[in-house]
């Protein structure tokens, strides 16, 4: 999917639900002022926001309200951490993963 239909179908989902660009920011970790930018394309989206966009339409389902999958939220969390907290956190599985 190019960056193009990403943005059509988030568009898409906004303009028929009730979530607010404020909730798609808080989700992609970014301020709603750039959101709104991207989704207007006055501006790209990054590859990451590009994903985490994906990963909010897969969220949705179609719905209209995010799935309440925690593992899907801490999998873009840890993708979306800065490089050291990720090696932090996979040492930390590693080690765990040890023990069992």
């Amino acid at each position: 999917m190019q960056s193009t239909d990403i943005i059509d179908a988030v568009n898409a989902v906004l303009r028929g639900t009730r979530i607010r660009q404020r909730e798609l920011a808080d989700f992609c970790r970014v301020t709603q002022g750039h959101v709104s930018k991207v989704l207007s394309r006055k501006v790209p989206p990054s590859p990451r926001l590009e994903a985490n966009l994906k990963d909010w339409l897969v969220k949705v389902n179609g719905t209209g309200a995010p799935a309440s999958s925690d593992l899907d939220e801490a999998m873009s969390r840890l993708r979306n951490a800065p490089d050291d907290q990720r090696m932090h956190i996979l040492h930390i599985l590693t080690n765990l993963s040890a023990l069992v």
